[in-house]
Order: C-alpha cells, then structure tokens, then sequence
C-alpha cells in the first residue's frame, strides 16, 4: 500500500502502520474531530450520519449497474494514483 499524501495521514501511519483493508465485521474509521470528538462520541447524532453515509456509500457500489464506475476509481484509490 502507498504512503497517504497528506502529513496528518503520513503521521498517523508511522504511528500505528497503514490499514490494509480485509472484509471483517468492524469498520475502522479515522476522521477529524469535527466528526467524532473521541471514543465516547461514536453515538452522536453527527457520527451516526458518518456512518449512515459511508453505508449508502457501500450499498451503491455495489449495485451491477455501479461496477464499471466504481472499479477504477478502487483501483485508483488503492495503487496510490
């Protein structure tokens, strides 16, 4: 996997190492504190539309009628282009 571009993501994954995604059922999610104060905020009204997005998200790709759209933008996103 690709170094991430920007110095909060470079800096986190020389903390703790890059995420390799793998089909589990947990979501790992990092994101600004705008989003998710903390470990004790992951109930908020502000989370809960994260995740409710990030779910519609998922669901669309993978509707056949999506897959020739989505394919080469995972591709892209994933070889670091």
């Amino acid at each position: 996997m690709q170094h991430p571009d920007t110095k909060g993501e470079k800096a986190w994954a020389e903390h703790f190492g890059t995420l390799e995604p793998n089909r589990s059922s947990y979501w790992l999610v990092r994101c600004d504190q705008r989003l998710i104060r903390n470990h004790g905020d992951v109930w908020s009204d502000t989370a809960m539309q994260l995740y409710a997005g990030l779910y519609r998200l998922v669901e669309w790709t993978r509707l056949p009628e999506n897959q020739e759209r989505v394919k080469p933008l995972f591709n892209r996103y994933w070889s670091g282009k």
